[in-house]
């Protein structure tokens, strides 16, 4: 069926709206329908081309009008709402998703630029003796000694395998998991919310929420590093970067300061992506069993839509799932090794003793998020 222009065109909107309208007991969403048949026909009187049947899914099948409508009018809004920011800002996903030569150049190297500025922090925390936990420094010809397992290289390890698997992950066909989830879990709610607004509303202030949380952690965790610092500044010798000047060493100072930032950040951005995902979950759950109450969604399209649960599930706890374990255990070594500092040094002073107090809190806290989203 070819759509055509004039009174005639209009007649078979409202056609075709009536014999929908019949089949489904949601006025909303025949609402929905109409409005994107009426926007269709508007198009085609301001020069656009008929639309055949056989090259419009959503006419040419009218029982999908209302679920092609919100994918089509609010997936790509709400994708673009929901971007995950700390995700966007150490490369797991792309920052222009335009298909030029410059925007796949800057998609690359920004990855790669995060990857160095990581090794880069690895190396300067090594370099100064700084263990983020409070344990004095040593520095014996070059060498860090206290705790050098515990305090370097299994949280490198670990916080490197975090990034590396979201990456993997994000950037990897398995991503689309989670923009078809956005689209789901607001398509689901039109049943309750036929604008859909007020639950987008909520997946934005819950994203919202997270980052200023994040903000407010990596806030925390640095000013505490700052006053480390502050109280150690003489006794840290950079070792092998050997300074010759003050310059230079107040130079490493604010990369030293620099690169926890930028770990801190990777360690937010897996926890954000975790959390986003298990509210997602949670609320697609949710609104099936909505539906469902209500009978606006069959069984059988249920029984579908479980079925996509239990893959993304599988997606969630196979590889998100994995990143946030790898970055919970940084937190609870780095939080009960700041536990045997608060406890077990008894020539600490008062001062040393609030700054192990503050990294206990700093690590134990960053932990709750994830426990309390899930």
């Amino acid at each position: 069926m070819q759509w055509s222009t004039g009174e005639p065109g209009k007649t078979i909107i409202k056609t075709m709206a009536n014999e929908k309208s019949e089949k489904n007991e949601n006025p909303a969403e025949t609402d929905i329908l109409i409005q994107f048949r009426q926007r269709q026909y508007s198009n085609q009187e301001d020069g656009f081309e008929n639309i055949s049947s056989s090259q419009n899914p959503v006419l040419n099948n009218p029982s999908r009008g209302e679920t092609d409508f919100l994918n089509l009018e609010s997936s790509s809004d709400t994708n673009r709402d929901l971007d995950n920011p700390t995700a966007v800002a150490v490369g797991w996903q792309q920052i222009y998703a335009r298909d030029t030569i410059i925007a796949k150049v800057i998609n690359i190297i920004h990855p790669v630029v995060v990857l160095i500025v990581i090794l880069v922090g690895y190396v300067i925390q090594y370099s100064a003796c700084f263990q983020r936990s409070g344990i004095s420094h040593e520095n014996i010809n070059g060498t860090c000694k206290n705790y050098i397992i515990s305090e370097y290289i299994i949280p490198d390890i670990f916080h490197l395998l975090a990034y590396i698997v979201s990456f993997i992950m994000l950037r990897s066909a398995q991503s689309e998991h989670l923009n078809m989830l956005i689209q789901k879990v607001f398509l689901f709610t039109t049943s309750s919310d036929p604008s859909g607004l007020k639950k987008h509303g909520k997946l934005i202030r819950t994203l919202t929420y997270l980052f200023i949380a994040g903000l407010i952690w990596i806030a925390l965790s640095t000013g505490v590093c700052v006053i480390q610092i502050v109280l150690t500044y003489n006794d840290i010798p950079f070792s092998f970067l050997s300074p010759e000047n003050k310059t230079g060493r107040f130079f490493l100072f604010i990369l030293l300061v620099l690169s926890f930032i930028a770990l801190d950040i990777i360690y937010m951005a897996v926890i954000i992506n975790y959390c986003l995902q298990a509210f997602l979950i949670t609320e697609f759950i949710d609104a099936i069993m909505e539906r469902l109450r209500k009978g606006t969604l069959q069984m059988t399209n249920a029984l579908k839509e479980a079925n996509e649960v239990t893959n993304i599930l599988r997606t969630i706890n196979e590889k998100t799932a994995l990143a946030l374990s790898l970055v919970l255990l940084n937190f609870l070594l780095m939080g009960v090794t700041s536990m045997l500092v608060l406890f077990g040094d008894t020539k600490l002073g008062h001062v040393q003793k609030l700054v192990a107090f503050l990294n206990v809190i700093v690590w134990f806290s960053g932990a709750v998020p994830p426990f309390i989203m899930v």
